[in-house]
């Protein structure tokens, strides 16, 4: 079946996590620790359909996913952007609520070749995305401050995405890569279709 193939093909990488989670879950009960990680998971999911962005794996507080086919540069750049803007709209409301802590994200998109396959057990099958094209999408996130996208510099121009070019030295990466750093504005979240509300008004 497809799950079964491993096959190496070009695909868009994004890796994006929630920034100083990791500290600040020790501050938090249980119960906030994980509403707090599903509701990004669940701003996500929607972005997900929106622009047929496969999940490989949630990783606590992280998300590696992965755009294959057509255009998958330009929709995998499209996903990242439109799930940071809505995270950091979500921290602006938690902020003005006074809600102390909010759900910034970062994220690092690389385009390439990806070894594309199952692993795993019977009892724990997960999709993986294996090779240099991942590690580069990892590096870049973590070069992004809060609210910010880092973008291998072939992905944004292969999605149309212009910016200033930043010289980057990665760990793993002999040569200098470059990279676009895009901080994305609400504009970019687009409407739901069809007007139509993700969440029915409370009653």
């Amino acid at each position: 079946g497809e799950m079964t193939r491993t096959e190496r093909r070009e695909a868009t990488i994004i890796f994006s996590d929630l920034v100083d989670f990791t500290p600040r879950s020790h501050q938090l009960h249980a119960e906030e620790v994980m509403s707090t990680v599903r509701s990004v998971f669940q701003l996500t999911s929607q972005s997900m359909g929106t622009h047929r962005i496969r999940p490989l794996s949630y990783l606590g507080d992280g998300l590696l996913a992965i755009a294959e086919g057509a255009e998958h540069a330009q929709r995998g750049v499209r996903f990242a952007l439109e799930i940071v803007a809505r995270a950091g709209r979500v921290t602006r409301v938690h902020r003005a609520l006074g809600i102390p802590w909010g759900l910034e994200l970062r994220a690092g998109v690389a385009s390439g070749p990806v070894v594309v396959g199952a692993i795993g057990t019977q009892f724990k099958q997960e999709f993986a995305a294996i090779g240099l094209t991942t590690n580069l999408a990892a590096r870049l996130q973590g070069q992004a401050m809060p609210g910010q996208v880092m973008i291998a510099e072939a992905t944004a121009r292969a999605s149309g995405m212009g910016g200033a070019r930043e010289e980057l030295r990665l760990k793993g990466f002999a040569d200098v890569v470059h990279a676009v750093r895009v901080v994305p504005d609400d504009g970019l979240v687009s409407p739901d279709p069809g007007g139509v509300r993700s969440e029915p008004p409370e009653s």
